[in-house]
Formats: structure tokens, sequence, C-alpha cells
């Protein structure tokens, strides 16, 4: 019996792109279906409610080498980026610098610090390029934002404003559009206190930008961490406050005993309703325990205990093991890496996958990295610094203007 094409299209649009492509020979309907701007749209947003489903890990270091993984749990084996695109941007220097919901942006670095940024999307091998911001430096963290309401991506950056100085408590927020191609200034967060910083990880939620900050007293004995947002509809910046627990923490900072980390991270299972949807803040405090607290409610900034737990109660065998990173994944996974044996583990937060706890791969000796996805992921190479990132296989489009791109790579 022949499935209508409605229904054809629909059990499509729940695979991943690499699986589609697979199908494109076997069927006209199908390879039609890969022009077609509506089942792209579609079949992206149903990428977007499953989470990633694998992720590049990408070395620091000049020659920049990328290994690709799937993750544990998946339907598919075929949903990781292709390994012959990854090959094709080692051969030419390219790193990845962001992602978002199966797109990349790529940054080339040309002699005398010449910038070329490009978004691509290795599944469909469209490219485009994108106007590159004044002043840009390599090492700049780009934000990376899906606009649901256009379905059109952009890309945001802080900039400590240059009119004020290198003291300046002013950070300029720099947004790129496709459709007006050029970066424009958008306002400004400001931090209030001398010696602020913004790192770590950026959050979207509600509309707002939300960034880990931190300031340092005077005399630089006592650090102070709260939560930075900012509306790009309103330009307002406003503090959230972390809980009391989680601020005493940097209070300790002149103790060299003292080793902690603060970071947050999206928080509620992908494709969940928005009420299910907030901010985590997770400290790990002498590396030997994790505690997760959960927004609450954001005007009053009340946070809820979700979670405090050391390695031994999350059953990790290991003795004294050294946590070198973590991270929250897709909003339910804490994801982290025991520096001791190279281990690399996810612990399930919400109980959904039945084990809680399960080593996901083991690095080699020598490697500094920072998560973004993981699960079972093999070995990485010796004396590399890496970071990882996030990968969705979808057929998002580049923005108009787009090109196909070949890569040919060398047996």
């Amino acid at each position: 019996m022949e499935l209508p094409e409605d229904v054809i299209s629909e059990i499509f649009s729940r695979l991943p792109a690499k699986s589609i492509f697979k199908f494109k020979s076997c069927c006209k309907s199908i390879s039609n279906f890969t022009n077609n701007a509506c089942f792209a749209l579609k079949q992206a947003q149903n990428m977007m409610l499953k989470g990633n489903s694998s992720l590049v890990i990408q070395g620091r270091t000049f020659l920049r080498r990328k290994t690709a993984y799937e993750l544990p749990g998946n339907e598919t084996s075929s949903s990781g980026i292709p390994t012959k695109f990854l090959q094709f941007l080692d051969k030419r220097k390219i790193s990845i610098v962001a992602s978002s919901n199966g797109l990349l942006l790529c940054l080339i670095t040309r002699p005398k610090l010449v910038l070329v940024l490009f978004i691509c999307n290795p599944a469909t091998q469209s490219c485009s390029t994108i106007a590159t911001p004044a002043c840009l430096f390599p090492t700049v963290e780009f934000a990376f934002v899906w606009n649901h309401s256009t379905e059109e991506f952009q890309l945001i950056y802080f900039d400590q404003n240059p009119r004020q100085g290198a003291s300046s408590r002013e950070f300029v927020c720099k947004v790129y559009m496709p459709k007006e191609g050029e970066w424009k200034e958008r306002g400004s967060l400001s931090l209030n206190e001398d010696r602020s910083k913004i790192y770590g990880s950026h959050v979207f939620y509600n509309g707002n930008i939300y960034f880990a900050s931190c300031f340092d007293n005077s005399s630089y004995t006592r650090r102070y961490h709260f939560m930075s947002s900012y509306n790009f509809e309103t330009g307002v910046t406003r503090r959230v406050h972390y809980p009391e627990q989680v601020v005493e923490i940097g209070y300790n900072r002149p103790n060299a005993d003292w080793h902690y980390w603060i970071d947050i991270f999206n928080w509620g299972k992908a494709g969940t309703s928005n009420d299910d949807e907030s901010i985590c803040v997770v400290s790990l405090v002498h590396l030997s325990a994790f505690t997760i607290w959960v927004l609450t409610d954001l005007e009053s900034s009340s946070w809820s205990k979700f979670l405090s737990i050391s390695f031994q109660e999350m059953g990790l065998e290991e003795d004294a093991p050294v946590v070198y990173d973590f991270k929250i994944m897709n909003g339910d996974s804490l994801v982290f890496i025991s520096w001791s044996t190279k281990n690399v583990y996810v612990y399930d937060l919400l109980g959904a996958k039945g084990k809680r706890l399960e080593k996901i791969g083991q690095l080699e000796a020598d490697q500094y990295v920072s998560i973004i996805r993981l699960e079972k992921i093999g070995q990485l190479e010796a004396d590399q610094y890496v970071s990882i990132i996030p990968y969705s296989s979808t057929l998002r489009s580049c923005g108009a203007g787009a090109k196909r791109f070949r890569y040919e790579i060398e047996k």
C-alpha cells in the first residue's frame, strides 16, 4: 500500500537530515523534500524538540583537529556531523566557534589576524559568509540565537565599551541578523562595579540573555557571583542574585585550597512545555560535590535547591576524582570529566533514562576540555586542548544568498 505524500513528509520530518539524504536516491518525493522550505523548517523544529543529538570535539591548538561523536540513547546512528566535513575544516584550519540547530558559525584566521566568519550547514553542504565585526579578536565568544518568531538566526557578542577604556563596567551588545547583513549595536550590559566580568555559559530565557557574572572587592579577597540579564527589546539590564549559599562560595577566594566552579545553564528537558523551562546554577565545591539550584521566580531572585550530590552518591567508583569540567546538557543531564582517569561521565538528573550514572568515554593525558554534550565519546589525541560543540542534524537554511559547497578530501 502506498502512503500519501503528506504522511511520508510527516514521518521523514522526524528524522535527522543525514538520514533523509540517504533516502534521496530511493524515492523522488523524498528527494523533493530536501528542497522544500516548509519541510526543512518543520524538520528543523522537530530536531530542536529532541535536543542536540551529537557533538564535535575541537582542539584549541593551531591545528584545531575535530572529531564527531554520537550521543548514546539516540534513535539513529546517522545524526552526527559528516566526518568528511570535519576533515575539510581541519585541512583548511577552520575553527567552529558556535552552533545552533544544525548551523555552525565558523572562523577562518588569515595572516595578520584577518578574520573571516561564515555560517554553514554540514548536512546540506550550504554556507553563507557574514560581515566580520570591526576590532574582532579570535577569542571572542559568540551567542548563537534562534529567533522563533522570524525563524532566523541571530549572532550576538558583548564587547567591553571601547569608549570607556579597559576598566569599563559596560559591555556593548552587538547583533548580526541575516536580513540586515551587518552588525549593529543594540544597547549595553552594565555591571556597575569595577573589576566586573561576564564568563562561562550564556542562557536564553523568556526573551532575555543571561550571563554568569562576578566582581572582586577592592582588595581582591572576595568575589561576588551573580547572574546578569539583558533584554534585546527594551535594552534593560538587571541583576539576578544567586541563592545565599552560592554567593558565600566566592567569599573564600583567598584560601588557596578552596576550589570551586559556578556556572549557569538551561533547565528543563528538550520538547517539554515552557512551564518546565527555567535556568539553573550549578556549583562544584572542593571538586567533590555538585549542587544544583533551579530559578523559580525571576522577579524576586528565588531559587529552589534541586540536588546536592557527591561522586560517591552518584555511584562513581573512582577514588578522589578531580573534575576538570562539567555542563548541563539538553537541560536534563550533568556531564563531567574526571581529570584523574580521563573518563567522561553523564548523570541523568531527571531519572528518565533508567541508569543514572554512565561512563561515556575516556580522554588521553594532558587534555584540557570544556564540555557541551556527550556520552560514549571514545578517546581523544594526547596533548590536545579541546572544546566541545553541540550538533543537531537539520535542514536549517543558512539564510538568503546561501551557496552550496563541495569538499574533496585526499585519501
